[in-house]
């Protein structure tokens, strides 16, 4: 089979022709059929992540047929359309039993970090890792659930807890964060979208931000207070890696708002809260780390039922990851792009 194989940071990806064994135990083999690429797979390319060993072949975010099983596979039938859940967990730690496996203490794997991932024609998957789609979505569609729309959903849904009728706003769109406005249209929220780019706030309204506000053009803070009537948000969800992005988005939050951190910045970078506007207002500044299996099946029933729609910036042959890459180093790429094995 062909993988593109990252060798060396900042190095053209190469392919390899590769065997793969056949699947043991619960395994299935997954012939992989669009594989999104993720600012973060851009990171790991710039070497960003001290972790990785290489080589490796990225890709978290896949979807594909089920082109063969193991003897213990029980659920999954060849032939059957699957997106992929990109943590490996251990299903028997306190997160893991309580629907938390995004916070699995014992973690087996994550595909396209510490395992091979999407950037191949096939790739084995434990059986638990994989949701089912109907015909009704595309394999370009469901290649992004796993991580740009079902993050967005859990740190919107989950993480915000938003509500019908509160305003929520979304810093930086890029993959996620034009997702993220859809979803809380999905639940029934005003948002208020933010970037620097007047090309990524039209596509914002056209997935449903009533309101946005070009941070380029000053003190995007003192924009959204005015359009919340001076109180600011319920809700602030930040896709921005950059603490002079995060640290002032924090006081677009009401009194006992709520902001949620999906951007991380980089290692030996450092943030710098105003801890008593944190204190004073009673803000609470939560995490959010990828999502559940729950949630991604959440997402592809939204998706199948069309309340969110997958935003699908380009694709390109699996060849041409490396172009892929270029192109969304650009910051100009509104959606995801996939690839096509």
């Amino acid at each position: 089979m062909k993988a593109m194989v990252l060798r060396e940071y900042e190095k053209p990806i190469v392919m390899e022709e590769r065997t793969l064994r056949d699947p043991v135990g619960t395994e299935v083999l997954l012939r992989v059929r669009a594989a999104g690429v993720c600012g973060t797979d851009l990171k790991l390319f710039r070497g960003k992540n001290p972790r990785l060993k290489l080589p490796l072949v990225l890709g978290h975010e896949f979807a594909g047929e089920v082109a063969a099983v193991g003897p213990e596979v029980r659920l999954r039938k060849v032939g059957e359309r699957a997106v992929v859940y990109m943590y490996m967990t251990c299903g028997q730690c306190e997160p893991c039993l309580t629907g938390r496996e995004n916070l699995c203490a014992n973690r087996r794997g994550f595909f396209g970090f510490d395992r091979d991932g999407g950037f191949a024609e096939y790739v084995l998957v434990p059986e638990a890792n994989l949701v089912t789609f109907p015909e009704t979505v595309s394999y370009e569609e469901a290649a992004i659930l796993g991580d740009a729309v079902a993050t967005s959903w859990h740190a919107v849904r989950t993480q915000a807890n938003l509500k019908p009728a509160q305003t929520l706003v979304v810093v930086g769109l890029g993959g996620l964060g034009l997702h993220a406005v859809q979803c809380g249209r999905a639940c029934g929220a005003e948002v208020i979208a933010v970037d620097s780019l007047e090309s990524k706030l039209e596509m914002a309204k056209e997935n449903g931000a009533q309101h946005t506000v070009n941070s380029g053009s000053g003190d995007f803070v003192e924009q959204v207070r005015g359009l919340t009537g001076g109180k600011g948000a319920d809700a602030v969800v930040v896709f921005r890696p950059h603490a002079e992005v995060i640290e002032p988005a924090i006081k677009c939050a009401k009194p006992d708002g709520t902001v949620v951190m999906v951007a991380y910045i980089d290692i030996g970078k450092t943030l710098n809260l105003d801890q008593r506007f944190v204190q004073g207002m009673e803000v609470r500044v939560v995490g959010a780390r990828g999502n559940t299996r729950q949630e991604l099946a959440e997402v592809v029933q939204l998706v199948a039922r069309r309340q969110l729609h997958p935003l699908i910036a380009g694709s390109y042959p699996l060849e041409q990851v490396n172009e892929a890459l270029t192109q969304l180093a650009t910051g100009q790429v509104t959606g995801r792009i996939v690839l096509i094995p």
